[in-house]
């Protein structure tokens, strides 16, 4: 009888770990801390995860002086450790905005951020089922209309094939598919993100040119339940804001 072999357990500090095989591992809790937030905004009764936190917290304090790390493990860890601080930071806040109960807000970013949407608690849009009616409904138009004309409008008897050959629909067939599928995905996007919209309230604020180089904005909207003009813009001056400006809709 075959028997497994054994496994290996190491804590921090363990001399049997090398600096790569520690930095595995710091990448791995990294990446597992991403998911579970992701998991804990997106669930109201989940607790945040401080414990994997506290984890990765310990290994990037043990690296921080880079004493025995050659110069890619400290480009390596460099990296880990500036991805965790735009992730800390950003969970820092929308844990606030969350415990303060707002939601209706956006958040601008002059390129795109990892896990921003699932830490804003965006949900799964609509535009691959959207895609996917609009595939059949093409694939089975062009099919039908292929069909109507060889056998119910126009039948021809061509060496007494059959009038439905349908082996020589597939490729009208097939473009058809591919042409809605690709119109519908183009459209529904549009249309789920309220484009083309040539004004938005947003552009008013004359700081928001800079939201396409080098700023980050967060916008709360005045329908939030939540909203008050004074309370919100303390709460804002709260996350360390540049700038808290009110927008009007003009």
């Amino acid at each position: 009888m075959g028997t497994s072999p054994p496994r290996l357990h190491w804590s921090l500090g363990d001399p049997r770990v090398t600096t790569d095989e520690e930095l595995n591992v710091l990448e791995t809790q990294l990446r597992r801390l991403k998911i579970e937030y992701e998991v804990y905004f997106s669930n109201p009764t989940k607790r945040p995860p401080t414990d994997i936190e506290w984890k990765v917290l310990s290994l990037l304090r043990k690296f921080s002086d880079g004493g025995r790390m050659s110069f890619s493990q400290r480009f390596r860890y460099n990296e880990m450790a500036q991805r965790y601080a735009i992730y800390s930071d950003l969970w820092r806040k929308k844990s606030r905005i969350r415990e303060e109960g707002y939601r209706f807000y956006e958040c601008y970013t002059p390129f795109p951020l990892e896990g921003l949407p699932e830490a804003m608690g965006m949900r799964r849009n609509m535009v691959p089922l959207i895609t996917l009616i609009g595939g059949l409904t093409g694939g089975l138009g062009g099919f039908g209309f292929q069909y109507w004309v060889n056998v119910i409008s126009y039948p021809l008897n061509i060496a007494g094939r059959p009038l439905n050959s349908w082996p020589a629909f597939i490729p009208v067939t097939f473009e058809m598919t591919i042409l809605f599928a690709a119109l519908s995905a183009v459209l529904g996007m549009l249309a789920l993100n309220g484009l083309p919209q040539p004004h938005h309230p947003i552009f008013n604020a004359h700081r928001f040119t800079h939201a396409s180089a080098d700023r980050f904005f967060v916008c709360i909207q005045a329908r939030d339940k939540k909203f008050h003009l004074e309370a919100t813009a303390r709460f804002l001056q709260g996350l360390a804001a540049h700038h808290v400006s009110e927008v009007h809709d003009d």
